[in-house]
């Protein structure tokens, strides 16, 4: 049973293989009647390995007791990764440098007192310049969403630079990691 059920997927696999690139942009907009033009964003799109992994598991219903629990966070696991992401913390707001290898400080920023702050600054400006837009607007008769839209990324425009940095330093962190566990299978 669970060989025939390999098979399936493996041959689900390869017929999503052959359909091979799927354009969500223009079936996104085709259901809600914009159009976008092409200098506005990159074209989005799905795409699929060349090459798949293929690995056996087993059901769920062919676990013995003791894999069964071993497979799921209990209590005391959230107890440990609340007590860990507390110590990182603390030393993030002591700027303390890492004294173990699996510490990890992504994501965790807004956490600190001073992150939570810049983040409810950040939230209440981009808030204000909205209502204030639409109270504006509400005044003079008119709606304009455009407007909005526009004064609302100008306000949060920090925000986004901020995160797109963040996720260039992780990009470049996963490939590093990537090269090195590459290396290890290598050699």
């Amino acid at each position: 049973l669970s060989m025939f059920r390999l098979m399936m997927e493996y041959t689900s696999l390869q017929q999503q293989q052959q359909q091979a690139t799927i354009s969500t942009r223009d079936e996104d907009n085709a259901c809600n009647g914009k159009t976008q033009h092409p200098q506005h964003a990159p074209r989005k799109s799905v795409s699929f390995a060349p090459r798949v992994n293929i690995r056996t598991t087993l059901h769920v219903n062919d676990f013995t007791d003791e894999e069964y629990f071993n497979s799921w966070y209990q209590q005391r696991d959230f107890q440990i990764m609340r007590m860990e992401r507390n110590d990182t913390i603390w030393k993030m707001e002591n700027d303390i440098l890492y004294y173990r290898k699996d510490e990890c400080r992504r994501g965790l920023e807004y956490r600190t007192e001073q992150g939570a702050q810049q983040r409810k600054i950040n939230k209440h400006n981009a808030l204000h310049v909205v209502l204030k837009t639409q109270d504006e607007q509400f005044k003079a008769g008119i709606l304009d969403e455009e407007e909005i839209r526009q004064i609302y990324r100008k306000e949060s425009h920090h925000c986004a630079e901020e995160a797109r940095a963040l996720g260039e330093t992780d990009e470049k962190e996963a490939r590093r990691i990537s090269k090195q566990s590459t290396k290890r299978r290598k050699s």
